[in-house]
């Protein structure tokens, strides 16, 4: 191995002699760079096994002669020459590129060319990227790369800008000191303002970072830089024309994501709300662009529908994974709270009034919805004072201006009638919509019409049904026939006037008969399945009599159908094709009704006497056949959701089949549909539904085992089915790789305690928790909430959401381990043996201690969350009383200096809410409400004192560049001078002249690498656009940095910022010839907002610490 090294290094050295050789040709220089880098990169790739590893010292040798190729003539030598350095990059090797070699004076210089020399420009951002990719990268990287990154953001039209401004995202997370010094919050808020809107997520997530502790929190100044996004609503009025709609739409999106997280909302309650009541009072500006952009922002915060249907306040039916405490619920409430506080409630109430249309109605329709989140989610007093609307009432109630009055009892008709129309409006799925309706449409028809109709009235609509007199099913009247069906029916006198006087029921049976081709060859649309639903309650109500049943046998629909399925089953048996007239042919069945023939069949299933006809038809015979038929997974489908689960019997014979022998598609589809059924029948499905679960999870199909154990968790909510699962002994190891989760849920019944416990699964799990899983369950917490928040809006580019570690929870608490283990008194008596409990309220109490660095911070999160899920059990209570965790957490949460860990406490006490035991101690605390608790004053836990700004110059400590050691003469002096004022937009175009008209009397002095240090110098200190630095490196485009040039810039540190220590040293660098050229930087009177605070000719920038990535 060791000959190996030295071969590549030998190899290597020859190459870079060749590099380093001016006199070779720029090919043959290029050619041997290009050998340097694969050699580098197989290198590199090797080192990631047990290959040789580079020494450092190797490595000096390599930037050495690589440094000099950046400042090449020839674009390709560059490109390559960052190549290499970019492999070369190691947490052992950061310091050498800019602290030995100071490469940053070449990346500069290149950052800022132009649209020519773009893949040089990616090679050297890729470079950056890869360097801040280190753990201590960001802590290294100097200002002078970050502001030339903060430049290239700042221009809109830049190909490079969004990395830019990732870059800067990801540098506020790991130095905000020198993000926030280089000026790159200022770019972030501008881009959050005017866009791209896909980079909006990455920003307000480093925002809410640096919100998020007292430390960085310093870098954000209060009522400042966040208000801006709310001035822009403001500003749209005052200044009338000239503003955006894109951008008020942008802000109202930005200003979501920020109210969507705790850390976000507590800033915005500042200075007793007073960020969020100038949100609500800009509802008040005659702008109807600022009113459309925020009443389209509390839209989506409430998550209702832009619209007054039903359903309003629903904006997905989609179903969480599992359904366990709802933490969203909690959050909302209290956003509910602030808001209505702001005055959100009365603000809705004056724009219900408004004479536009689109937003009076919008008004009243969000204002609908949130006194219907009220009375869900608030306590009941609250909620009682809101719905009342005092000021609604009052406007209703005043006689002396009758305009007002009419209008606002108008309101208040519409806001009750929304209210009233959404009334029982659970949306359900597919199966569930279709069960309920027909066991709702058959209760109350029966209740309420059947005894109702005499024979004249009968008389009158079977002859204004047209079913008698005319034979043609297209001009039968189908709203009377469904009355028919729906009432007289039900009539035991009126039936038999229906069975023995006409020949209705005779010929509406033979319309659905497959012989006659009416019913089953209807296209499928909105009519066809309204006549499909008449003929489900026909049959059904057919089969509650015994005439009924007859005239069904007589009828010989059930046995034509028969038939058609017994020439299909021939099919399966190996016989070719089927007769051509067949109703269940591929396209016939795509295209027509027949495929809802299943759908009749099942209406027979519904009463003893239909199912005494399905028997004698012999149709399960056929379903057996059919069930598993290949080629046609489409009949196989039809007839697993036709079929009546609700007792024990052929269908669940059927669907055992189908699970076991069925294709990979209908096995997964069966699967699946086992979801439904669940929900259907929670009462039995403990006894047959979870054990058909617990077979899949030996399919040999990945997907279907995972389709298996995802129905489990989600169901195993309930104790009867954990049971049932844990007395089918699952296989612990193979669980322990696919539902782990399904095991811990195992542990809230003795029968699964002792199950694992006994197995050894257990001790090996708590030690795993105890060491990671809690830091792990952290994230999957909070991204469960984060998820469930931004619930209904369309996903960025930038979707932080990891799918398969929240596994679809929309904002509900994930399973804890510890929460799951306290539901049994065994469990409970564990977790004492385990000395857990007591670690994790140690922890709680050296607060202080822990919330310093971010691993102390998760580890105190994780603490919280294990005594709150531990405390959410009547059982697990008694855990927390002796220990006063509930006090803990609840003084952490009104004054821990992290947010985040604020929040932590807050959802940690909405768990322990959910034990109704407790109610007691949650009131004591200050909390009430019935389902969902919440603080009573949102101000105790929402308060966030004001802090000192740290992010200016003047207050940062004694920073400089190393002297020069030698004078600048005058002309030198007035061009730095010049270079400075161009930082001026005042004095820039003076200084621009100036500095055109040096170079054409004097160009040998831009060819001098000290100059064009200092210069750059002068560019590391101040803010420059990137045209401005584009001029100022082609002034200084003539300097060649070859050996001689490249020794000055060592000498000189390049632009490497060092850290003064007293005012002694201060004052002996400022003495020497360094001073003179800094002298001639603009002084605050000449420069608006100078960081520097000048002494005579000195450049002092006084502070009271050190800057990360400036000191050695």
């Amino acid at each position: 191995m060791d000959d190996l090294h030295s071969q590549i290094l030998a190899a290597t050295s020859l190459l870079l002699e060749t590099v380093s050789n001016l006199n070779e040709s720029a090919q043959t220089r290029l050619d041997a760079l290009t050998k340097t880098l694969t050699i580098l990169d197989l290198v590199k790739k090797t080192n990631s096994g047990s290959g040789p590893a580079m020494s450092v010292l190797f490595v000096n040798s390599i930037i050495k002669s690589i440094r000099g190729c950046l400042g090449d003539s020839a674009k390709e030598i560059r490109i390559v020459a960052y190549k290499i350095l970019r492999t070369l990059i190691s947490a052992s090797t950061i310091t050498l590129f800019f602290v030995n070699h100071h490469i940053d004076i070449f990346i500069i210089r290149t950052l800022i060319r132009d649209t020519r020399y773009d893949s040089e420009r990616e090679q050297a951002i890729r470079f950056i990227r890869a360097y801040l990719d280190e753990p201590e990268g960001a802590n290294i990287i100097p200002m002078s790369i970050i502001r030339a990154i903060v430049a290239i953001a700042e221009q809109i039209d830049d190909k490079f800008r969004s990395v830019c401004l990732e870059t800067i995202c990801e540098l506020a997370i790991c130095n905000p000191e020198l993000t926030c010094l280089s000026g790159g919050t200022k770019v972030m808020l501008a881009a959050l303002l005017d866009g791209p809107t896909e980079l909006i997520d990455p920003i307000v997530a480093s925002f809410l970072y640096l919100l998020d502790t007292c430390n960085s929190r310093a870098y954000i100044r209060t009522h400042v830089e966040l208000e801006t996004i709310i001035s822009q609503f403001s500003d749209a009025y005052t200044c009338k024309t000239g503003y955006s709609i894109d951008r008020l739409t942008c802000c109202a999106a930005v200003l979501r994501k920020f109210f969507s997280s705790w850390t976000g909302l507590v800033y915005f309650c500042i200075d007793n709300l007073r960020p969020v009541r100038s949100i609500v009072e800009a509802l008040g500006l005659p702008n109807d662009d600022t009113r459309k952009a925020l009443l389209g922002l509390f839209f989506d915060l409430f998550q209702v529908s832009r619209s007054n249907t039903l359903n309003a306040t629903h904006t997905t039916t989609t179903r969480p994974a599992i359904e366990t405490i709802h933490l969203v619920s909690h959050f909302e409430a209290v956003l509910l709270m602030v808001l209505v506080r702001a005055g959100l409630i009365e603000a809705l109430i004056e724009l219900s009034q408004d004479p536009s249309k689109s937003i009076s109605q919008s008004a009243i329709t969000l204002l609908t919805s949130i006194l219907e989140i009220c009375v869900k989610k608030l306590p009941e007093e609250l909620s009682t004072k809101i719905q009342s609307l005092p000021s609604l009432f009052r406007l209703a109630c005043n006689f002396n201006d009758e305009a007002r009055r009419h209008l606002a009892s108008s309101r208040l008709a519409q806001i009750l009638g929304i209210s009233k129309a959404r009334i029982d409006t659970k949306p359900y799925t597919k199966t569930e919509l279709c069960y309920h309706s027909e066991n709702r449409k058959f209760d109350s028809i029966k209740a309420h019409v059947g005894l109702q109709i005499d024979e004249i009235q009968l008389r009158i609509m079977l002859n204004d049904s047209e079913v008698i007199g005319v034979k043609d099913s297209s001009k039968w009247n189908w709203d009377i026939i469904e009355e028919i069906v729906s009432g007289p029916l039900l009539n035991s006198k009126r039936f038999d006037d229906l069975i023995r006087n006409t020949k209705f029921v005779g010929r509406l049976l033979s319309f659905y008969r497959p012989s006659t081709r009416q019913f089953c060859d209807l296209p499928k649309n909105a009519q066809s399945t309204k006549i499909l639903s008449i003929g489900i309650d026909f049959i059904r109500n057919l089969t509650t009599t015994s005439d009924g049943a007859r005239l069904l046998a007589e009828s010989r629909l059930l046995v034509e159908i028969a038939e058609q399925f017994s020439q299909l089953s021939l099919l399966g048996q190996g016989q070719s094709s089927i007769p051509p007239d067949n109703i269940f042919l591929k396209q016939h069945f795509d295209e027509t009704m027949s495929s809802n023939m299943f759908s009749l069949v099942r209406a027979y299933s519904y009463h003893p006497y239909g199912m005494r006809l399905l028997e004698q038809s012999s149709i399960y015979s056929i379903y057996y056949q059919l069930a598993d038929m290949r080629g046609r997974e489409d009949i196989s489908n039809a007839i697993l959701t036709s079929m009546d689960f609700s007792r024990d019997g052929h269908p669940r014979i059927i669907l055992s089949k189908i699970l076991t022998a069925g294709s990979k598609s209908l096995r997964h589809a069966a699967t699946v549909y086992l979801d439904q059924l669940a929900q259907l029948h929670k009462d039995t499905f403990y006894e047959w539904g979870i054990p058909l679960l617990v077979t899949q999870l030996s399919d040999p199909t990945q997907e279907i085992v995972g389709a298996a154990v995802c129905i489990l968790q989600r169901h195993c909510i309930d104790h009867r089915n954990i049971i049932a699962f844990v007395r089918t002994k699952p296989d612990i190891q193979q669980l322990t790789v696919l539902g782990n989760t399904l095991l811990i849920q195992s542990l809230a019944v003795p029968a699964g305690f002792k199950y694992l416990f006994e197995s050894g699964y257990l001790d090996t799990e708590t030690d795993y928790w105890f060491e990671y899983g809690n830091v792990q369950f952290v994230t999957h917490a909070e991204l469960s909430i984060s998820e469930g928040l931004v619930k209904g809006l369309s996903k960025s580019g930038f979707d932080t959401f990891d799918k398969d570690l929240v596994m679809n929870l929309q904002g509900y608490l994930p399973i804890q381990l510890y929460g799951e283990l306290a539901k049994t008194t065994e469990g409970c008596a564990y977790l004492a043996s385990t000395k857990h409990v007591s670690e994790f309220i140690s922890q709680l109490k050296s607060h202080d201690d822990m919330v310093t660095t971010p691993a102390g911070i998760m580890k105190l999160k994780a603490a919280i969350w294990a005594l709150g899920a531990i405390g959410a059990s009547v059982s697990g209570r008694s855990l927390l009383v002796c220990d006063e965790a509930i006090s803990l957490i609840t003084s952490m949460l009104k004054s821990s200096s992290v947010l985040s860990v604020r929040g932590t406490c807050f959802y940690a006490l909405c768990v322990i809410s959910h034990n109704f035991a407790d109610i007691r101690i949650m009131n004591e605390i200050g909390w009430s409400g019935d389902l969902i608790c919440v603080p009573n004053e949102p101000s105790s836990i929402l308060n966030l004192p004001e802090w000192n700004y740290s992010g200016s110059w003047p207050a940062q400590q004694k920073i400089t560049f190393k002297p020069l050691h030698y004078k600048l003469d005058a002309l030198e002096d007035e061009i730095l001078k010049c270079i400075g004022n161009l930082s001026n937009h005042i004095l820039a175009t003076a200084a621009s002249k100036q500095l055109a008209l040096t170079r054409q009397q004097h160009p040998h002095l831009f060819t001098r690498p000290e100059l064009c240090v200092q210069a750059w110098r002068i560019c590391t200190l101040y803010h420059y656009r990137v045209a401005t630095r584009r001029y100022i490196q082609e002034l200084f485009e003539r300097v060649v940095f070859d050996k001689s040039a490249l020794s000055i810039v060592d000498k000189m540190a390049g632009l490497q910022l060092i850290h003064i220590i007293d005012e002694e040293e201060s004052a002996r660098l400022n003495e020497n010839t360094f001073k003179s050229s800094l002298s001639l930087l603009p002084r605050d009177s000449e420069r608006k907002g100078s960081p520097a605070t000048h002494s005579g000719n000195k450049l002092i920038l006084p502070a009271a610490h050190t800057i990360r990535g400036f000191d050695i």
